[in-house]
């Protein structure tokens, strides 16, 4: 299980957001300088997310976006899902890419119910830290999700 660039990139922009004063308003093109992507993939990104429910957005000189709701209020999951696919729904037949175009294993497979687990687990873990969390120190991040954090070479 594989997260995606754009699922990391959509949750550095609302990062970015969730940093500053509540209400603040940015443009697709500072969110996307602030993550160094280019501004068609930062405007696909946040139409994802407020399309998610993430964002809010409006139009004219002074439009932009903001946050829908406070940061504690957005599991990782939840923004995750919203810029890909359910974690926890990662074995699905209809998704063979094959030569046959079907799973020749849709009717019995030991395979789906080790994957589903394994993607019930990461959706489990990131359920467990919410867009406010991604604001603090990678430090405190770090003990709480059980990893050491990096430390500067």
């Amino acid at each position: 299980m594989r997260i995606q660039a754009d699922q990391g990139y959509g949750l550095r922009c609302l990062r970015v957001l969730a940093r500053r004063t509540p209400g603040t308003v940015l443009t697709a093109r500072e969110l996307a300088e602030s993550e160094s992507i280019s501004v068609p993939h930062a405007a696909k990104l946040l139409r994802r997310l407020r399309q998610g429910g993430f964002l809010e957005s409006t139009r004219g000189q002074r439009g932009g976006f903001r946050l829908a709701r406070a940061p504690a209020a957005m599991t990782v999951r939840a923004v995750v899902e919203a810029l890909g696919e359910r974690l926890d729904d990662c074995c699905r037949s209809d998704r063979f890419h094959g030569r046959a175009g079907r799973c020749p294993h849709a009717g019995e497979c030991s395979l789906r119910p080790l994957f589903a687990g394994a993607g019930r687990l990461v959706a489990e873990f990131l359920d467990r830290f919410t867009l406010a969390d991604l604001c603090g120190a990678e430090s405190t991040l770090a003990r709480r999700a059980g990893e050491e954090a990096p430390h500067d070479a």
